[in-house]
């Protein structure tokens, strides 16, 4: 239990320094599904691991030596004292993180599905200054953009717009980040795979809308001119940043022919997923074994 409990911390580490390299070398679903399926495994793994070391603090309270003394049972400390209190303490964390995540998000679609509420057709556009296009998901999904973003655009490239945001809502890409973010919320390590994804979304949404119009030109062209509507109508009076946006590194992937799709990362992030099932396993294991002699049989 001494080292297995902390092995799903390691391979969050080792996941969160994996993940840029992941956004540069491959294909963008591929990799949104083997991130976000790794990093729920790490989150849950590291949960877990918590609940465990705080759960050893059991073994010290009165009533428990007391019986351990009365059954001649000597008690081990797998954990030292401090860190399971440590680790109390994190779950706490974790649980507040996780209820602003939720209310958060809650409150967000809220608002977005009423900003949508009684208009039929797919497409909403609202008349402000900055120039931005977003997908609402739902049971009637929806694509919002502002009226400044729809006149920066010519025609071809509104269809690419609107097919980007389309692949958003067809492929359910609030899910990946719904589950993302829950991760981060309950183990922080993950947040650079949580930027890796979300990156990856965009990334996905674009070869998609480029399949959708046939040019991958075109939709290069969309995408440098939506960035730049929406830079030249920032109200914070400092040009937003293409690298901020993704945007660079999105218009160098559409220059050149898009990423073949690979078994690697479906690979890897199995095997991540067995070594944190494995050393969650082991360590409940052990954990079982410490308590074992309190329950009768």
């Amino acid at each position: 239990m001494t080292f297995s409990i902390y092995l799903p911390w390691l391979c969050s580490v080792v996941l969160a320094a994996a993940a840029p390299v992941i956004v540069r070398r491959l294909a963008p679903r591929a990799a949104v599904w083997s991130l976000v399926t790794a990093a729920a495994a790490c989150a849950a793994g590291t949960t877990w691991s918590l609940v465990l070391m705080a759960a050893t603090l059991l073994g010290r309270t009165a009533e428990v030596e007391a019986a351990a003394r009365a059954r001649g049972v000597d008690l081990a400390e797998p954990v030292p004292r401090l860190l399971a209190g440590g680790a109390a303490l994190l779950i706490g964390l974790a649980v507040w993180r996780l209820a602003q995540v939720i209310a958060t998000r809650t409150a967000v679609r809220t608002e977005l599905r009423r900003l949508c509420e009684g208009h039929g057709a797919e497409l909403v556009i609202v008349d402000l200054e900055l120039a931005h296009a977003f997908a609402v998901p739902g049971p009637e999904p929806h694509i919002v953009a502002t009226r400044s973003m729809l006149k920066a655009l010519t025609a071809a490239e509104r269809r690419v717009l609107l097919e980007h945001e389309r692949a958003h809502l067809r492929f359910g890409h609030h899910r990946f980040e719904a589950a993302v973010a829950v991760a981060v919320a309950v183990n922080p390590l993950l947040a650079p795979v949580r930027n890796a994804v979300a990156f990856l979304l965009e990334r996905w949404a674009d070869e998609t809308a480029a399949s959708e119009v046939g040019s991958r030109r075109l939709a290069l062209r969309s995408l440098a001119r939506a960035a730049q509507a929406a830079t030249a109508t920032s109200r914070s009076g400092v040009r937003l940043a293409f690298a901020e946006l993704g945007v660079i590194h999105r218009l160098e992937a559409l220059r050149v022919s898009p990423p073949r799709a690979a078994r690697i990362p479906a690979l890897a992030a199995a095997l991540l997923c067995l070594v944190v099932g494995l050393a969650t396993a082991d360590a409940t294991w052990d954990f079982v074994g410490l308590v074992s002699w309190l329950v009768p049989f």
